[in-house]
């Protein structure tokens, strides 16, 4: 019998263990891999996990925006309330309680140290979001999470030493390069797995190498235009998509 991956679902549906070998009665199988942050599992069928954006509270106070497929756990005293859908969007600073947020005013120096920390999670989120390339010959997502990094170098290094056993043999014998499958995402908004030789990882990592730096750049002349602005209503108007 062939071997299955085997996920273990808290009562929502998303995976909270995962086992690789003969197959276990009673838990959900697939021959491949499930990302458990872009995917839960209901009624025995996959389902995609949308982005969800989220307010982080912390003294009755909103402290952070942030966006998520999945909410991770945080420590205690500290929540994660859904604010997708709602209108007005709470804000950085709004007050929290009991359900209810309620929008808070500030200061000029207030309204910059609010847009900074804005700016910077931004920042973060440009540079570790999905990163779009074409290295495969058509265009893909390859996520930037820490987690996704380091299987990314790890397959990259696979495919390097890969390349040199390759290289290694006689040409005449050497045949097609080898290639290590890598998963990535197609626009429609699902995985697969693709193959990917050592040079398509290079390029990879060479165009995230760009985008980092132009997001670090962009950065730094977004807070140096903060730092001057003397205007509360133009502070506020700053975005990092502007």
């Amino acid at each position: 019998m062939s071997k299955v991956y085997s996920y273990t679902l808290d009562q929502s549906g998303f995976i909270v263990g995962e086992f690789y070998g003969e197959p276990i009665d009673g838990m959900f199988q697939s021959l491949l891999p499930v990302d458990r942050n872009t995917y839960k599992i209901v009624d025995g069928a996959l389902v995609y996990l949308p982005l969800r954006k989220y307010a982080q509270i912390s003294d009755g106070r909103v402290v952070s925006i942030m966006e998520f497929r999945r909410a991770p756990v945080l420590a205690m005293g500290i929540a994660l309330i859904d604010i997708t859908d709602m209108s007005p969007q709470p804000e950085y600073g709004w007050r929290y309680d009991n359900g209810v947020f309620a929008r808070q005013t500030f200061t000029l120096e207030e309204t910059k140290a609010r847009k900074s920390t804005e700016l910077y999670n931004a920042f973060i989120a440009d540079c570790y979001g999905i990163l779009w390339s074409s290295a495969t010959g058509a265009r893909r997502g390859y996520d930037g999470d820490k987690d996704s990094i380091i299987d990314f170098l790890s397959a990259k290094a696979r495919a390097n030493d890969a390349k040199r056993e390759w290289l290694s043999q006689p040409v005449e014998t050497r045949g097609v390069e080898p290639t290590v499958n890598y998963k990535v995402w197609f626009e429609d908004g699902h995985k697969e797995l693709i193959a990917h030789t050592s040079d398509m990882f290079d390029q990879v990592l060479k165009e995230g190498s760009v985008k980092q730096l132009a997001a670090y750049d962009k950065l730094k002349s977004l807070l140096a235009a903060l730092q001057v602005e003397g205007d509360i209503v133009k502070v506020n108007a700053m975005s990092w998509n502007n």
